[in-house]
C-alpha cells in the first residue's frame, strides 16, 4: 500500500492518528486543521511554521488545554479567555502581561485554587469577592 498525503488525510479524518504518525513531508495545514480538532496535544507535534492565530484559535476552541502550546506571540486575550474559562489552572500559561484583572477573575470563578496564580496586585480583591 502506497502511503500518500491521501493515505494519511483518511487516517487523521476517520481513525483519528496521532500526527506523530504522519511524516512531515505530508503535515499541511489541512492535515494540521484536522488533528488539532480531534487531538487534544495535537498543537504541540504542529511545525512551527503552520503555527497560526487561525490554528491555534481552533486548537483552544476544541481543547482549552492546548493554550500550554500556543507560542506567546500568537497568545491574545480572547484566546486565553477561552482556556481558564474551561479551567481556571491554565491561567499557569497566560502570559504576565496578559493577566488582567477580568482574566484572573474568570480564572478563578472556575478554581478557587487558580488564585495562586493570581498576581499580587488582584490577590485581594479576588479574597474579598469570592470571601476567602
Amino acid at each position: 500500500m502506497i502511503k500518500d498525503y491521501n493515505y494519511y488525510l483518511d487516517a487523521i479524518t476517520c481513525i483519528n492518528i496521532s500526527l506523530t504518525s504522519v511524516p512531515k513531508k505530508f503535515r499541511t495545514i489541512e492535515l494540521c486543521t484536522i488533528a488539532v480538532k480531534t487531538y487534544i496535544f495535537a498543537l504541540h507535534i504542529v511545525p512551527e511554521e503552520l503555527r497560526t492565530a487561525e490554528l491555534c484559535e481552533i486548537a483552544v476552541n476544541n481543547h482549552p488545554f492546548a493554550l500550554k502550546y500556543v507560542q506567546k506571540n500568537l497568545k491574545t486575550l480572547e484566546l486565553c479567555k477561552i482556556s481558564v474559562d474551561h479551567c481556571g489552572k491554565m491561567l499557569y500559561y497566560v502570559p504576565e502581561e496578559l493577566k488582567t484583572f477580568e482574566i484572573c477573575d474568570i480564572a478563578c470563578s472556575n478554581d478557587i485554587d487558580a488564585l495562586e496564580l493570581v498576581p499580587e496586585r488582584f490577590k485581594l480583591f479576588l479574597k474579598i469577592k469570592y470571601n476567602i
